[in-house]
């Protein structure tokens, strides 16, 4: 009696986990939709990262002022990139959008950083911080360049040496 009790219980605890696995890669997924039928240039899937959130309230489940790790979807098409996590869409940024990306950098081997801004109704807008692990971090850093803001500073790459005048 007791081990039937012991293996539904596993079961039921197995299912859960699946089902949450599920509904993350179908959040992550749901980012293609957003391309709008554009082919995508550079696409990863299943990419591990943390977010970090600065000055908003919760936001896609995640709670400011702690690192959560997800997985990311990154799509890169010729006029919009699509940053998807397992919380939901984080980013959509166009070339024409009015909030591009503060910045792109890959601040080392295989370590892309991106951080973009969180609309906030009435007050000065919240950030969020993308930390991901992925081979070409470099490759990446360069194609999202045309979505971040020129406000000198938001784009780099690990073993760039500033130029000296």
């Amino acid at each position: 009696m007791t081990g039937s009790i012991v293996v539904a219980l596993l079961v039921v605890v197995s299912g859960g986990l699946a089902l949450v696995k599920l509904t993350g890669r179908w959040r992550r997924r749901r980012g293609r939709a957003l391309l709008r039928g554009e082919p995508p240039v550079r696409e990863a899937h299943d990419v591990d990262g943390r977010v970090h959130l600065f000055r908003t309230p919760p936001w896609h489940g995640m709670l400011p002022g702690r690192a959560h790790p997800v997985r990311v979807d990154l799509l890169l098409a010729a006029s919009r990139v699509v940053l998807a996590s397992d919380q939901g869409v984080l980013a959509e940024v166009t070339t024409a959008t009015a909030r591009p990306l503060k910045s792109a950098r890959c601040t080392g081997p295989r370590r892309l950083v991106v951080e973009g801004e969180v609309v906030l109704a009435g007050k000065p807008p919240g950030l969020w911080r993308l930390e991901l692990l992925l081979d070409d971090a470099e490759g990446w850093a360069h194609a999202l360049r045309p979505f971040v803001a020129d406000d000198g500073g938001g784009y780099g790459t690990w073993g760039e040496r500033p130029a000296v005048s």
